[in-house]
């Protein structure tokens, strides 16, 4: 190996980090390393293929990946019996990455180069492509003691140019005119118990060389478009489903819709009235899933379905178990509350739509039946919570006007049973409920807005029971304290949470002010009768003396003299205006 070789392959080394592979030949990191090897023998003609762009994109570990992968990356796209239907396939793989070549570089397009650098490595390595069960058997020895002895693996071909490949067939029976007889030699070898020491051990440096070296001239060959094969085109069929495959390898190894459905558009112009291609893309997009993955399966599957053929009814069977699957989900979405009012009208036509792609469906017709059962019974539910909202509306009413009219008593009773009717109406319909809560906050304000005017008024009617003991009026203050019970008993026990509460207060309240009230009228009869006493011993017209105000400043007028505000003391005698008893000159009572 030169110099230039050796430096590129020990810092290419480091790429090699993939898990193992369904490999025919050549184990996983063996084929790794043929692939980097091949990569430095093509940069010098291609330098851009694996970074077609500047910055970090590269397409080396995609590459790696297909190489890892090998045949098992095309699945059913071919199949062989014999080493020369490798190779026609092998040459049959070149035309079609020639072919899409112009649809520009993508992760999947150097993906399928590391699958074709697979097979092609496997074609140089004796017991690389084997179809008996001995056969099997070695070449799985073979490929242990490989991977077991990778630095081995070096390359001894120099400096050499690319070849162009014309026929597949032809280059690679060149390059194996010595395959039939290293065969025999290795086969001796293990059956000896010399294995990998014998002849395999000298000639894994030959054969490591020779397929990097195939794996490249491949590659050139795909890429060096300039030159013609002499190949007819390849028909639009293998074209279409190649980008079958790509947006497989996009969805499911890239996680990438997006790019998915940029390659669907390259399918488009490719694809010819086949259901298969567009039945496989449903399926695709279908098991992608979400919402839009599943919508364009479902889209891939009618265009399927639209073209006549064997795959018809399997196509609409799938449809048929789509749309059954998308009714029963609707059918558990009806019973959430708050469900929409078409999920339940959605989910009888997907169960149409089924019955429309399978006619024998016997299970699609049952789930007619079902939804529009459902359908009947939910409308018979709306009208019964309607008429309830309508009845608490209406006892709302009520109770509004008994508020307006004085009554208390019935306008809360009025109230409480139209919350036990809103309260009753079904969470099912979103609006009728919504308008039920509604109902239930504003009874529940009205409730609190009665007990709030009740207490007002038993509050009132102390005040002003309050204002007749201050002007003498004692019997007015009594009859008023007495009216508060009756006022306070429009209030139902357990109206609201703090009504029982405010009641007692307040009746509490009324009862101490019935007894001071009858305490100051004694007081003030018996204040009348001292004063009437007193002015009777002298004489004198004035009339008694009330009671003092506290904090009385100012002495009215009394009989032939101004009243006298603020009057400074006289000589042994205290200011007028500090005089006990003097606040205030109560005029006689009327008679009673």
């Amino acid at each position: 190996m030169t110099r230039k070789f050796t430096k590129m392959a020990v810092s290419l080394s480091l790429v090699i980090c993939f898990a193992g592979a369904n490999a025919s030949a050549w184990e996983t990191q063996a084929r790794q390393k043929i692939v980097i090897m091949a990569m430095q023998l093509l940069r010098p003609a291609h330098p851009t293929f694996f970074r077609p762009l500047e910055g970090d994109l590269t397409y080396e570990k995609d590459v790696i990946q297909g190489a890892t992968d090998g045949l098992s990356a095309l699945k059913d796209r071919i199949s062989f019996t014999s080493a020369p239907e490798l190779m026609e396939a092998i040459d049959a793989q070149i035309e079609v990455l020639r072919d899409v070549r112009p649809y520009g570089p993508t992760s999947y397009y150097a993906y399928r180069m590391g699958v074709l650098a697979a097979l092609s490595a496997d074609l140089v390595l004796p017991y690389g492509v084997v179809f008996s069960e001995s056969g099997k058997k070695l070449q799985s020895a073979i490929n242990r003691d490989i991977e077991a002895n990778l630095p081995d693996l070096i390359y001894t071909g120099g400096e050499r140019e690319l070849v162009f490949i014309m026929d597949a067939v032809k280059y690679f029976g060149a390059r194996r005119r010595f395959y039939t007889s290293d065969q025999a030699m290795i086969a001796s070898d293990y059956a000896s118990g010399k294995g990998y020491k014998g002849y395999l051990a000298d000639s894994v440096a030959q054969y490591f060389t020779r397929a990097a070296e195939s794996v490249a001239d491949v590659w050139h060959t795909v890429l060096q478009l300039s030159q013609n094969r002499g190949r007819a085109a390849t028909p639009r069929n293998v074209k279409a489903w190649y980008f079958v495959d790509e947006i497989d390898y996009l969805l499911n190894n890239k996680n990438n819709l997006f790019l998915a459905d940029k390659v669907y558009r390259n399918f488009e112009q490719v694809s010819e009235d086949l259901p298969d291609p567009y039945e496989k893309l449903g399926d695709l997009y279908y098991q992608y899933g979400g919402e839009e993955g599943v919508a364009r399966g479902v889209r891939e599957w009618r265009v399927a379905h639209s073209v006549a053929g064997p795959s018809r009814n399997r196509i609409a069977k799938k449809l048929s178990h789509h749309f059954m699957e998308v009714g029963d989900r609707l059918i558990d979405a009806s019973k959430v509350p708050g469900a929409d009012d078409m999920t339940l009208p959605n989910a009888l036509n997907a169960f149409k739509q089924a019955l429309d792609y399978d006619r024998r469906s016997v299970r699609a017709e049952e789930r007619i039946q079902l939804a529009n059962q459902l359908i009947q019974e939910r409308k018979a539910r709306f009208e019964d919570n309607m008429a309830l909202l309508a009845k608490a509306q209406e006892t709302m009413e009520e109770g509004n006007q008994s508020r307006r009219g004085g009554g208390y008593t019935n306008a809360i009773i009025a109230y409480q049973k139209a919350i036990s009717i809103f309260d009753s109406v079904s969470d099912e319909f979103t609006k009728i409920y919504s308008a039920a809560q509604d109902g239930l906050a504003e009874a529940d304000d009205a409730i609190e807005g009665v007990v709030t005017e009740v207490l007002g008024k038993a509050d009132g009617a102390i005040a002003d029971g309050e204002a007749a003991v201050d002007a003498h009026r004692f019997e007015q203050a009594v009859n008023l304290y007495q009216s508060v019970p009756a006022i306070l008993g429009s209030i139902p026990k357990g109206a609201t949470k703090d009504s029982d509460a405010d009641k007692e207060e307040l009746n509490k309240l009324a009862k101490q002010k019935i007894e001071e009230a009858k305490i100051a009228k004694t007081q003030w009869e018996k204040r009348l009768a001292e004063q009437e006493a007193a002015n009777q011993a002298g004489n004198a017209p004035a009339a008694p003396t009330a009671p003092a105000a506290p904090g009385a400043g100012q002495m009215p007028g009394m009989p032939g003299m101004p009243g006298m505000p603020g009057m400074p003391g006289m000589p042994g005698m205290p200011g007028m205006g500090q005089f006990p008893g003097m606040g205030q000159m109560p005029q006689a009572p009327a008679p009673r």
